[in-house]
């Protein structure tokens, strides 16, 4: 069953106010026969959308609709839409703003983006997320697929918003410089108020200065500087530090994989070097899996793949068409 957010009580005036647009692509003309719909007022400034993964409630999901996410750090740059987190560090990223396109399709408005460039397991496909958006009274959001193998995710977003046809005006928020929807604002589309809505050519000063501020150098130390970002040396520290690569074994070849359990390339390589069956294991039964109706299932002897992630692997389609989510 699917992770939900339920948010009842939450009126649609409510998800409005304090959001900023960040792209023309999420606004969907009417073509005649459905209303103009902008999802921009669902990206939210304040707090990200966040769902506990459905396969292991140690990784969270954090994403924001049409606009950057409020958490950010060295692997969830600014930019990222969609990233998975675990003990506060960020993982993978499952989309990046300039990716994002919206469609309809089967009577949902689908949101499709692209994050890192490169799936561990199919290196030539990049991780994707698609949100399912479908007119609703209520506002429930809904994680409905985890394709690990594939790095792919799909959200079902139940909102207001998405019937369309509500009047959108826009001001130039004077503090953060990004298109704000707001009733008695004097733009009537995105595009007429981000055109002149940009910050001023000198930056404004940081929160802090002199000693006061750190930077984390390219050796990852934090040191004392007038152009630091963090205000003290224990923010800076939380935050300074490589990223390191993992690995696991996938497939009998060693593969980059945030959740791997090697960091030395070397280690995995070694570990997932095929070993000879004794003869004890020749006369075992073969456990084969296979899939049917998009689920890979133990078929003993007769299935045709010959483990389960490569099953998961195969099992569905990242050929770019949209489907529509089944009811969970």
């Amino acid at each position: 069953m699917g992770r939900k957010i339920m948010l009842a009580g939450v009126t649609v005036a409510a998800l409005v106010a304090g959001t900023s647009a960040q792209t023309a692509a999420c606004v969907l003309a009417s073509d005649g026969s459905n209303p103009l719909v902008d999802l921009n007022a669902l990206h939210n400034q304040a707090a990200d959308y966040q769902l506990v993964s459905g396969s292991n409630d140690a990784y969270t999901y954090y994403f924001n609709v049409c606009g950057e996410t409020n958490f950010q750090d060295s692997n969830c740059a600014s930019g990222s839409t969609l990233c998975e987190v675990k003990d506060g560090a960020a993982l993978d990223v499952f989309g990046y703003l300039p990716s994002i396109s919206v469609a309809r399709k089967d009577g949902y408005i689908v949101l499709s983006q692209t994050g890192q460039a490169q799936c561990p397991f199919n290196t030539a496909n990049p991780y994707t997320s698609r949100i399912y958006f479908q007119c609703s009274d209520t506002t429930t959001i809904t994680l409905k697929t985890e394709y690990y193998y594939q790095c792919l995710l799909e959200f079902e977003f139940l909102t207001p918003l998405a019937c369309g046809g509500n009047a959108v005006h826009y001001r130039c928020d004077s503090e953060s410089y990004q298109c704000v929807q707001d009733d008695s604002g004097r733009f009537e589309s995105w595009a007429d108020c981000s055109s002149g809505c940009v910050a001023p050519t000198t930056p404004p000063p940081t929160s802090c200065s002199g000693d006061a501020c750190f930077a984390c150098t390219s050796s990852f130390q934090c040191e004392a500087s007038e152009y630091g970002h963090f205000t003290s040396q224990e923010a800076c520290s939380s935050m300074c530090s490589p990223w390191v690569a993992r690995y696991s074994c996938w497939g009998g070849r060693c593969v980059r994989n945030t959740r791997g359990n090697f960091t030395s390339e070397a280690d995995c390589v070694t570990a997932c070097a095929p070993t000879t069956a004794s003869a004890s294991d020749v006369h075992k039964t073969e456990n084969r899996w296979s899939c049917s109706q998009g689920i890979c299932t133990e078929n003993g002897a007769t299935g045709e793949f010959g483990s389960e992630a490569d099953c998961e692997s195969s099992c569905g389609s990242l050929d770019g068409n949209v489907e529509p989510v089944a009811d969970v």
